[in-house]
Formats: structure tokens, C-alpha cells, sequence
């Protein structure tokens, strides 16, 4: 019998939090505005922009009476083309990065659940909250002339942002360092339907996320993403 009471309150001790990881891939296609520099001419002009893979850590509060927390920050992004033309230029800037950082505040309900007393239980609930998003700048002209002021037009021009993870500051570095000087701080609201499954202190969540926020993706004012994750109670 002692035995059975102890499980129980490990058991309950596990269920009141936890911490986890998750994977995220975000659902969109866009399409930036080109831009043009007067002074120089050039115009640059992004190509398609397609969803976004992205990962992060969560901690989740549940022994609330009515509502359990959940707080999340997550990172990622892709990559895009542009093309730069002039009077003198018609190139593709290839591999150009795309990157955002976001903090989500979930407030979850549970809508239905069913349990194995002491072992494990299921639930599906509904959720929502505020965001907040530091977005990396889509490529214009401004920023390339800016990034790189110190080249010309046509080294400019001739620029690869394929990584290269043996360069120290290759192009593509600089130009995340610039725009990570330049990034565009956005607030929103989300809404999230989602299932939680736990064995004992092991758990397993399954989220559809809609996140309403201008600009976060470029051109939109919102999107969708799906995320899974796996926590321990704590």
C-alpha cells in the first residue's frame, strides 16, 4: 500500500510542470518587394520565400485548477534568391538567409482527456496568447549597399551567400551580422489547438499554431506552423 502511495505522489509531483524541446516547421510562401537604389541604379528583386524550419525549448505549467501556462522561444528561418540588375549588372544573389527568433505565451484548456490512473493520460486542449518576434530584414538594395559599403557594385554583384562554415566571416556572416543589427521587432496574438500525451514523466505535444502578426513573415500578416515536442515532468 505504501508503495501505491508514494507512485501517486511522484505521479502528481511530475504532472504540476515540466520542460522540453521541439521541432517547428512553419507553412508560407511569399514573395518580398523589390526595391531600387537611386543613387546607384541597381535594383534587387527577392524571389520566393517558402516556409521556414525552425526549433526551440518550452516549460509548461499544468496543476492549475482551470487553465495550464506555457512558455515557449524558438529559432530558425530558410533561405531565398534575389536577382540585382542595373544599367551594367543582371545577376542572382544565391542562399540568402531568412531568420527569425520568437516568444510565445500560451494559456491552455483542456477540451477533453482520458487517463490510466498512476500511469498515463491524454488530452486534447485549445489555447491562446500574446508573441512577440525579432525578424531578420528581407534583402533590398539599401541593405546590400549598406552591408557591404565598402565594395563595389560589381563585387557586389558577384556576391555568394552559400555558407561556408570553414570562412570566418564570409558573406553570408556579414550579412547576418548586419541584419542581426537591423532586426524588426513584431507583437502578435496566436491561437493553438494541440494534444498532450504523458506516460508517467515522459511527454509528447503535438501543436497547430496560428500565429497573427504583421510582417514576421514578409508581406503577410500572419501563418501557420506545426510543432512537436517531447518534455520531462519535473
Amino acid at each position: 500500500m505504501k508503495k501505491y502511495i508514494l507512485l501517486f505522489l511522484i505521479t502528481q509531483i511530475f504532472a504540476f510542470a515540466g520542460v522540453g524541446v521541439y521541432g517547428s516547421l512553419d507553412m508560407f510562401s511569399t514573395t518580398p518587394p523589390a526595391s531600387t537604389d537611386a543613387n546607384s541604379g541597381i535594383t534587387v528583386e527577392p524571389q520566393s520565400l517558402d516556409s521556414g524550419i525552425s526549433g526551440g525549448g518550452f516549460v509548461y505549467i499544468d496543476f492549475l485548477p482551470i487553465i495550464d501556462l506555457e512558455l515557449s522561444i524558438e529559432g530558425g528561418g530558410n533561405i531565398y534568391d534575389a536577382s540585382m540588375t542595373s544599367s551594367t549588372i543582371n545577376t542572382v544573389l544565391p542562399e540568402i538567409p531568412w531568420t527569425r527568433i520568437s516568444g510565445y505565451f500560451t494559456i491552455r484548456k483542456k477540451l477533453i482527456g482520458a487517463s490510466i490512473p498512476f500511469l498515463a493520460k491524454v488530452q486534447v486542449y485549445a489555447g491562446a496568447g500574446p508573441n512577440m518576434h525579432w525578424t531578420s530584414p528581407t534583402v533590398t538594395a539599401d541593405l546590400l549597399l549598406n552591408a557591404f559599403s565598402g565594395q563595389t557594385l560589381e563585387q557586389i554583384s558577384n556576391l555568394d551567400f552559400t555558407d561556408n562554415e570553414d570562412v570566418e566571416d564570409d558573406n553570408v556572416d556579414l550579412l547576418i551580422d548586419y541584419a542581426a543589427e537591423n532586426m524588426i521587432e513584431t507583437t502578435g496574438f496566436h491561437l493553438q489547438l494541440g494534444a498532450q500525451a504523458k506516460v508517467l514523466v515522459a511527454n509528447m505535444f503535438i501543436n497547430a499554431r496560428y500565429t497573427i502578426a504583421k510582417d514576421v513573415v514578409p508581406g503577410t500578416s500572419g501563418f501557420p506552423s506545426v510543432w512537436v515536442g517531447f518534455a520531462f515532468g519535473l
